[in-house]
């Protein structure tokens, strides 16, 4: 997420947290816990029920808006392209040659049909996932903790970044195709 959507989503958020503050004072008269400031003896309803109602709601969405802030606070920013530097320049590397280049590999291993990739990027991650169904050769299914330890290394190895603080994680999520039924009556 970039910096400027961040800051129109705190933003945002301030705001919906200045209007349900006012909620909660007005209305912590109908607790058994009432706050101890002066605040005016009127209720915006007749029903104390209704009163009760809008201050624990209120509470709640004031505590969901702040989890928010912060989730949105420190979430990482996605990257489309990952720059690792040495001293003698800097290396640039897109999600799309991470993609064809594990698409490559799975290819020539030829274990997995039709194998999607999906490369998301941040500073100091790169998620590969692996979505495809394994092909079984005379009854025997390959390992998947293999497989994804080998793509690990060849990315690794590829990039040089065995010594730096990128993490590399792989998921593979293997398809079972379900049989359709066939119905009696066509």
């Amino acid at each position: 997420m970039s910096k400027f959507k961040k800051l129109i989503l705190c933003l945002i958020i301030l705001v919906g947290l200045t209007l349900i503050a006012p909620l909660i004072f007005f209305n912590n008269q109908a607790t058994v816990l009432s706050l101890p400031l002066a605040y005016p003896n009127y209720s915006l309803f007749i029903h104390p029920a209704l009163n009760l109602y809008l201050f624990w709601a209120s509470v709640v969405v004031f505590v969901l808006l702040v989890g928010a802030f912060f989730a949105v606070l420190f979430l990482p920013k996605k990257e489309k392209a990952l720059i690792i530097k040495e001293e003698n320049g800097a290396l640039k590397i897109e999600g799309k040659s991470i993609e064809s280049y594990v698409s490559a590999n799975l290819d020539r291993t030829q274990f997995i049909q039709q194998p999607k990739i999906k490369v998301q990027m941040t500073k100091n991650k790169i998620a590969v996932n692996i979505f495809g169904k394994f092909k079984a050769y005379g009854g025997i299914v390959p390992s998947t903790e293999l497989m994804i330890a080998d793509v690990k290394a060849d990315i690794q190895n590829l990039l040089g970044i065995k010594d730096r603080p990128i993490d590399v994680v792989v998921d593979f999520v293997d398809y079972v195709e379900k049989k359709k039924r066939k119905s009696r009556v066509e």
